[in-house]
């Protein structure tokens, strides 16, 4: 499992990854919240809408991920390789 190199989560809520050779992956709060992958998050099902979702902090999981510490929800990690996935490069649009 490859780890980013940088990890910085931006003023305006958006989380950017660094990956080695320069990749970056962007990923914004709403999208980030939506793809929760706690248990009480995938048992209620797609279909939710998060229009004010926003990060409070972000801690490191071991070498495993990211756990992700929204506003009114903090029970999700995220490993880097499904972050890897959910996001978009710098050249496009992250939301």
């Amino acid at each position: 499992m490859e780890q980013p190199t940088q990890i910085v989560l931006e003023r305006d809520g958006r989380l950017v990854l660094t990956w080695d050779g320069g990749d970056v992956t962007e990923m914004g709060a709403d999208l980030l919240r939506r793809s929760c992958p706690c248990a009480v998050c995938k048992e209620s099902g797609d279909g939710w809408v998060f229009p004010t979702a926003r990060i409070r902090t972000i801690e490191q999981a071991g070498a495993y991920g990211l756990r992700i510490l929204f506003e009114g929800h903090e029970s999700g990690i995220f490993g880097y390789d499904y972050l890897r996935s959910l996001g978009t490069g710098r050249s496009e649009q992250p939301y």
